[in-house]
Formats: structure tokens, C-alpha cells, sequence
């Protein structure tokens, strides 16, 4: 059994993908940038991306016919750009 500090706090399952999507920024609706959305839940999505995105800034998630809004609540640099942690419950 995990210890408590290591121990999943999700109580959401997290579903694994691989797809393309584009996001804009709530201040740049314009500014469409591309990301990868590598999984997702009822509450929330994590992306790649190669641009830079801050915690607490609101983001739409452009996945096909679906507008997802929600607001940044991580950001982990990786070698060729950044995971981000997306939480859509907090954006509405």
C-alpha cells in the first residue's frame, strides 16, 4: 500500500490519450496554439505543448466540435516543451 504522501489523490479516473488539439488563451482568443492532450478526466485534461502557459491563467482546449474551459493548476517544464495540468471545473 502507498504511503500517504505518495499516494494517488485522484478519486476521477484519468483516461490516456494521444490527440492533437489547439488551445487558445482567455485573453488571446485569437492565438491559437497547437498541444497534445496525453490524458483526461471528468474534471480535468493534461497537455503538451511547446508554449508557455502560467498557473491560474484560463485556457480554452479547441478538441474537434468541443470548447473545454478551464484554468491552469500546473506547469512541469520538459525537454522539448511543457506538461500542463488543466482543471475545466475551475474555469466555468
Amino acid at each position: 500500500m502507498a504511503a500517504p504522501a505518495t499516494a494517488n489523490r485522484r478519486t476521477l479516473e484519468r483516461i490516456p490519450v494521444n490527440r492533437s488539439v489547439e488551445v487558445t488563451r482567455a485573453r488571446a482568443a485569437n492565438d491559437f496554439f497547437d498541444a497534445t492532450v496525453t490524458d483526461f478526466s471528468e474534471s480535468g485534461v493534461r497537455i503538451f505543448t511547446r508554449r508557455l502557459l502560467s498557473k491560474g491563467e484560463r485556457v480554452v482546449v479547441h478538441w474537434g466540435q468541443r470548447r473545454l474551459i478551464g484554468m491552469v493548476v500546473y506547469c512541469r517544464s520538459e525537454q522539448n516543451g511543457m506538461t500542463v495540468g488543466i482543471n475545466l471545473s475551475m474555469g466555468r
